[in-house]
Formats: C-alpha cells, sequence, structure tokens
C-alpha cells in the first residue's frame, strides 16, 4: 500500500496514446511494437514490489516513441543499368548501278546467279566493279555480289591478261570477255 501513491501517479503520467498507436502499426514496426506494448501489460500486472512500475512504464513510453518516430530505411537505390552500346554502324558500301539489263551472268567462271532467279531479274544479281590491271589503269568486270564483295575484302585483286589475281589469298580466276546475252 505504501506504494499506491506511486504507481497512481505513474498510471496518471502515462501517455496512453502511445500504446494505442503501437497497437495500430502493421508496417515493420510491428513486431517490436507488440514487444513493448506486451513488456508494458506485463509490468501493469505484477506486483511493485518485484517490477518497479514507475521505472518501467516511463522506460516503456521511451521504447514507444523510438519506435513510433523510427522511419523505414529506404530500399537501396538501384544501380542503372549499363549503358546500351550499340554495335559499331556497318559501313555503307556504295552500291555502284547494275550493268545494263542485257547483261545477265558474272563474267568469272562459277560466279554463277543461283538458278531461281528469274531470268528477266539477273541483271540486278550483278555488279559492274573496277579492278585495277597490272599494266596500270582499271578493269571494268561485271560479277555477282558476293564476288564484288570478296573483291573489296581481298583489296588487292589485279586484272591480268583475263585472269584476276588476288595476291593475298594466292589465287587467281578466269575472267570471260564480255558478252551481252
Amino acid at each position: 500500500m505504501k506504494s499506491a501513491p506511486t504507481v497512481t501517479r505513474a498510471l496518471e503520467g502515462i501517455n496512453w496514446d502511445l500504446f494505442n498507436a503501437l497497437q495500430n502499426l502493421s508496417d515493420f514496426r510491428s513486431t517490436a511494437a507488440q514487444e513493448v506494448v506486451a513488456h508494458f501489460m506485463d509490468a501493469f500486472k505484477r506486483d511493485e514490489h518485484a517490477v518497479p512500475f514507475q521505472a518501467k512504464s516511463a522506460e516503456m513510453s521511451t521504447q514507444a516513441v523510438k519506435l513510433l518516430t523510427t522511419s523505414p530505411t529506404p530500399p537501396p537505390t538501384p544501380t542503372p543499368p549499363p549503358p546500351i552500346v550499340n554495335p559499331p554502324p556497318i559501313p555503307h558500301l556504295p552500291q555502284p548501278p547494275p550493268p545494263a539489263k542485257r547483261v545477265r551472268r558474272s563474267q568469272i567462271k562459277e560466279d554463277g546467279i543461283p538458278p531461281w532467279v528469274p531470268e528477266n531479274q539477273r541483271s540486278l544479281a550483278l555488279i559492274e566493279v573496277s579492278g585495277p590491271r597490272s599494266t596500270g589503269g582499271t578493269e571494268l568486270i561485271v560479277v555477282t555480289g558476293t564476288t564484288a564483295r570478296l573483291i573489296e575484302l581481298a583489296g588487292d585483286a589485279v586484272y591480268d591478261a583475263g585472269k584476276l589475281r588476288f595476291p593475298h589469298w594466292g589465287c587467281q580466276v578466269e575472267i570471260e570477255t564480255r558478252t551481252e546475252d
């Protein structure tokens, strides 16, 4: 009975709104809030001699304030994705105009146009390329697009006496005299 005035003052000094607010938490703090309320209720039920209520209620009020004023840790800032690296553009190779429509085959043997290409469209599969002559000057040769690309990639093709030589690759192909089909 001697501690009754102390317990009464402690009860009057409690901010009950703190504990009501703890019971309403539903975020990341809810588990800790339930523990604070449970400790407070336990102190309230115990004998004053076993657990001094005034000290315990002050401690629980302090924990309640700390918990209610805790802001959630912001989620880590996502690292930006690496920049998209565009592959270098394929250099635009100027395409010479196709040879006259009357030319329907390559001047290089075995540089044929597939048989499924319609006869009246064959000239579209051919390109007239300029190759250097071994004696100086250039020679215009009608070839398929594939062969034209190979001539370009080789970089050292030379026209010499009816043959197209590729010194770097160590090979040569015969060139037929241009005829109009």
